[in-house]
């Protein structure tokens, strides 16, 4: 779910319009309405409120130095004007002496200081709704999205030095030491150095919107529109596919290593999603957002999902994959015991996070065949997996036995005995890794109600494509024919052993194209035509992975 985070400016948030301050701030309070009916018995702004109190000085001094970012540009706007003005808010102020206040004046000196002053500091004290101190518990959010939790002493577990200071558009709550900022999984990753990798390649998904429609216009000056509260949503779009952790309103847990872990898996894991420069449009940045997928898929545990973590844990893709898999399938993205010896979470350092838990690792706690390097099946029997059936008459079948796959097979016959059919299937989502190539064929004892079978002979080729885009064939087994050593049984024949597929063909479950498949091809004479079944029962065809 997309985070909306809502930036109500005033008057100095007009950059480059020439409207005089006066005018934008009554459009302000059109809009909001008046906000003195909020305070009870004071007629002074909360800037005013905050002035009035020695003890709040420093705080007020920050305040009027740090000026509001409207989609990540400094503006003319200080917060206290910001105070001053119609807005509603409530301010929770740290006392003087509570904290380095020349510190903050040094850094907003810069705008890249000035944007974490306001984010860290300034924000984490401010609050959109109004809120009074009384014996009720009470969550609030803050201007920086965090929550601020009351109760009749305390904010934060801080203790309130002076409660209830009203003023015309809000409240003041004086308090013995600043708020900490409490941070989430997804700021510790982007923030921390340690992790600065993996949060490199999480803010390549960072997205902010305008929307034009939610915001409040108060007309045009030159042309272009002026907005007095500009609502903007920001999201991740990685994050929202695989785990929200910068969502404050979740509860996650996640592991990740420390860089030199990170640089290493991904320098492994990297070179199974190499895609073709000819027909894959950029290339490298699919190449980069599969490698991200790969690694932090089973990495991120959403706790709604994981009622006993201490015996095992769930990854968020486990629960679709659960409904969609096969009981012939191993599900993967399920953890056991994860704090043992061997366990994903096995020697690591727990780090509390405002939405959860980042337990730290110093190597990459994931094994590539169970996190994305797995077996693939083509089922022969789906009419979308077979791309073309030649002299041959074909019939989907089904039979309840635990060693055919899905419980189906494809039953085949050449039209007549002499003819040689010809098959082709879809192999979806490879890797540009090594597989087996695998046929699993069953004996016409399959079915009870035909003879005993013979063997069958037929050559094999795969069709697929390199990284710069060419279409290419490999002849299986030299171009030699394979004969089934066991017609009586179950026969599992290798048609190609350790082939690397050069380019990978995994955009997703959801896509797949026609550019990778396996061909079989009965082959027969007449002169030996009476000595190999007409008939073949094709199971699936399996590829293997083979780690290297």
């Amino acid at each position: 779910m997309m985070t909306k985070y809502i930036n109500k400016l005033i008057c100095g948030c007009l950059v480059g319009c020439g409207l005089a301050a006066a005018t934008a701030c009554s459009d302000w309070d059109d809009h909001y309405g008046d906000s003195s009916t909020l305070a009870s018995g004071s007629n002074l702004s909360l800037w005013e409120e905050l002035k009035a109190n020695n003890q709040l000085s420093d705080f007020c001094e920050v305040l009027e130095q740090t000026k509001v970012f409207r989609m990540h540009k400094k503006t003319s706007v200080s917060y206290a004007d910001l105070l001053k003005g119609g807005q509603s808010f409530t301010v929770i102020a740290p006392v003087n002496g509570s904290f380095d206040k020349d510190a903050y004046l040094k850094q907003v000196e810069t705008a890249q200081g000035d944007s974490a002053v306001e984010h860290f500091f300034i924000k984490n004290h401010l609050l959109r709704s109004v809120v009074s101190v009384n014996s009720d518990k009470k969550r609030a959010l803050m201007l920086n999205q965090k929550y601020a939790e009351f109760t009749n002493s305390t904010v934060n577990g801080i203790s309130i030095q002076q409660s209830n200071i009203h003023a015309k558009n809000g409240v003041i709550h004086s308090i013995a030491q600043p708020l900490t900022y409490r941070y989430s999984i997804y700021e510790i990753l982007r923030d921390r150095p340690e992790f600065s990798l993996v949060g490199r390649e999480l803010l390549r998904y960072n997205i902010e919107e305008f929307d034009p429609d939610l915001s409040v216009s108060s007309g045009i000056v030159d042309g272009v529109p002026i907005y007095v509260d500009s609502v903007t949503y920001e999201y991740n779009k990685i994050l929202y596919t695989i785990g929200e952790i910068d969502s404050q309103d979740s509860l996650f847990w996640m592991v990740a290593p420390t860089n030199a872990g990170w640089e290493k898996a991904w320098n492994e894991v990297t070179q199974y999603f190499v895609y073709d420069s000819k027909n894959v449009a950029k290339a490298d940045s699919v190449q980069n957002y599969w490698t991200l997928r790969a690694m932090l898929d089973d990495a991120i545990f959403n706790m709604t999902d994981n009622l006993s973590p201490s015996d095992s844990l769930v990854s968020v893709p486990y629960v679709s994959a659960a409904k969609t898999q096969s009981a012939y399938r191993p599900v993967y993205h399920k953890f056991l015991t994860p704090f043992m010896p061997g366990g994903i979470l096995y020697n690591t350092t727990a780090i509390e996070c405002c939405n959860g838990i980042l337990y730290q690792s110093n190597e990459w706690p994931l094994d590539i065949e169970k996190a994305f390097f797995h077996p693939i099946w083509t089922e022969t029997m789906d009419d979308d997996n077979l791309l073309t059936a030649k002299n041959c008459v074909f019939n989907s079948e089904t039979i309840v036995a635990d060693s055919v796959s899905e419980g189906n097979y494809l039953y085949v016959k050449a039209t007549k005995s002499t003819e040689n059919w010809e098959l082709n299937f879809r192999v979806k989502e490879t890797l540009s890794g090594a597989y087996d190539v695998c046929a699993v064929i069953l004996p016409e004892s399959i079915d009870p109600e035909r003879e005993p079978g013979k063997p069958i002979r037929f050559v094999a080729s795969i069709n697929y494509f390199n990284e710069k885009g060419d279409s290419l064939t490999f002849d299986c087994n030299e171009g030699a024919v394979f004969i089934t050593e066991h017609p009586e049984r179950i026969d599992t024949v290798v048609l190609a052993e350790n082939f690397k597929f050069p380019a990978s063909n995994y955009f997703g479950p959801w896509e797949y194209n026609n550019r990778v498949s396996v061909s079989l091809k009965r082959k027969v004479t007449k002169a030996n035509a009476s000595k190999y079944s007409q008939e073949i029962n094709l199971d699936c065809i399996y590829l293997r992975p083979k780690k290297q």
